[in-house]
């Protein structure tokens, strides 16, 4: 961020792949873990009810998996991969990095580089 690296860690919380829990789920690992963003694995299926839950707790998250426009509709806080990350050769992580440097390209070159949207990432 900016021209720093910052660590990341991750914290797993398991839905048993389950309509029934996947809401629940999304929850306790977006409050419980103080996080400032989430990742959303699931298919298109999944991540319908997730990203109820992510929209009432106002929390970032990329659904890598989803390929289903209608999750992003009226959702600002999920983002995703189109198609989904699954399609593409590279890996989810590589995928955002690629994504933030595209973002940061496009970004007035008058501006501070601090301002950029993603900053230095790489």
């Amino acid at each position: 961020v900016g021209s720093r690296r910052l660590g990341m860690s991750l914290a797993w919380v398991d839905d048993a792949q389950s309509q029934l829990q996947v809401t629940n789920a999304t929850a306790r690992a977006l409050r419980l873990n103080n996080v400032h963003f989430g990742v959303a694995g699931y298919s298109s299926s999944l991540t319908r009810y997730s990203a109820l839950q992510v929209k009432a707790d106002q929390m970032v998250t990329i659904a890598a998996g989803a390929s289903n426009e209608g999750i992003y509709q009226d959702n600002s806080y999920m983002f995703g991969f189109l198609p989904s990350w699954r399609s593409r050769k590279s890996d989810l992580y590589r995928s955002i990095v690629q994504m933030a440097i595209r973002a940061d390209a496009l970004w007035d070159s008058s501006n501070s580089p601090d301002s950029r949207p993603c900053g230095r990432m790489g």
